[in-house]
């Protein structure tokens, strides 16, 4: 089918959205998640701009096959999701909300995470003046370690949690933890946090009987099918990449972005000259080298200098040099290539972005995120109806 998507002529950088992708991801996982445990929800985390791939491009799409609940890190996010989601979609502020948003977050139906007695008292106080009532999910912390009511002893846990509930203004639909270890080998701490959630659940008897319950990220959900409650985060996995660069993927994802940069020069490092800034890369013999229009101001790190790699026409072209903050060079050594030919950054087989992530010493999570915004996302759409699907 024809492509619904504007050509590299129009860009010297940019970064492809494969919608096609992300519709396989999304029917893969669902299945994944599903076979076993049936009524198990679908939470769409689109935090970060939908991880840089556009919530304007990512939250329609994902509606239309019937996904209803969204996953974001505050309010600001949380506005730009309602706008492009359809109307009654949940959406789960998974960090902070200033109490002072109590009556934004009452008159839009957000949903909000509370985590602390303090913090829902101070949602409600505000909540109750507003004139209005919030929803709320309760997070537990059973060892990330960054917000959630303490599980340590899970009757105190439970009563810290019962008296969020009943508070004025507050209106409880779900609970949850967070894995801090879902990917690793072992799953010693998995199990642990899973059990201390549990413990929780049980100290709070009939008053979790209706809460939506759910712990599981993209790791866990596809780990460990026991774990999955009413409802899972698929985060990461709905763009295509593997939670982990060690982490077996049970199921086949394909990548939704690929970032894709243009050959502008071409020309001979003489052998005892440097190249970039610093001249902390000399050649030991005559070099052809290409500059690209691509720069850490793009989300192309400067961190890419010390062994990050570009592909060319399938073949690796090793960073050269310092990056600059708009262009950087590399080695083509022999390769057949041009001005105006592309180099992907991200290419489509999801590799080398998992390779300059471990030059980088980073996760490929935070290399979609710092792709900027001066870098045009186009829209890769085969044209067909989405009407009559609802796989959520």
């Amino acid at each position: 089918m024809k492509n619904t998507h504007q050509t590299q002529e129009t860009y010297k950088t940019y970064a492809e959205i494969n919608l096609d992708a992300l519709e396989h991801n999304y029917r893969v996982i669902a299945d994944a998640v599903r076979r076993g445990t049936p009524e198990v929800k679908l939470l769409c985390i689109v935090k970060a701009d939908a991880y840089g791939h556009g919530v304007e491009n990512c939250v329609p799409l994902l509606a239309s096959l019937g996904v209803h609940s969204f996953g974001v890190s505050c309010i600001e996010e949380a506005r730009a999701v309602r706008a492009c989601a359809p109307a009654g979609s949940d959406i789960l502020i998974l960090g902070y909300t200033p109490p002072e948003n109590a009556e934004e977050l009452a008159a839009d139906g957000y949903l909000q995470t509370v985590y602390s007695s303090e913090y829902a008292a101070m949602l409600s106080c505000a909540a109750c003046r507003a004139g209005g009532t919030v929803r709320i999910h309760l997070k537990i912390d059973t060892g990330m370690n960054r917000i959630g009511f303490p599980s340590e002893d899970p009757v105190a846990s439970a009563a810290a949690v019962r008296s969020a509930m009943r508070l004025p203004g507050l209106k409880p639909e779900g609970i949850f933890t967070h894995f801090a270890n879902a990917d690793a080998t072992d799953a010693a701490s998995v199990i642990t946090q899973h059990n201390r959630f549990l413990a929780v659940l049980d100290a709070l008897g009939s008053d979790a009987d209706a809460l939506c319950v759910h712990c599981c990220n993209s790791a866990a959900a596809l780990r460990f099918p026991d774990m999955r409650h009413d409802m899972v985060r698929a985060g990461i996995i709905l763009y295509g990449l593997s939670p982990a660069r060690d982490f077996p993927l049970p199921v086949r994802l394909s990548p939704v972005m690929t970032f894709q940069t243009t050959v502008t020069h071409i020309h001979t490092l003489r052998a005892g000259e440097s190249v970039s800034y610093g001249s902390c890369f000399t050649a030991d013999r005559d070099r052809r080298i290409a500059t690209l229009g691509v720069g850490y101001a793009d989300g192309f790190l400067r961190a890419f200098s010390a062994g990050g790699a570009v592909l060319i026409k399938g073949r690796r072209a090793p960073i050269l040099g310092r990056v600059c903050m708009d262009q950087c060079m590399v080695d083509i050594g022999d390769a057949d290539v041009h001005v105006g030919d592309t180099a992907y950054i991200f290419d489509p087989s999801g590799q080398n972005i998992e390779a300059l992530a471990e030059t980088a010493q980073t996760i490929s999570y935070e290399l979609l995120c710092l792709v900027g915004k001066r870098v045009h996302r186009v829209i890769n759409r085969r044209e067909k109806e989405l009407s009559n699907k609802n796989n959520g």
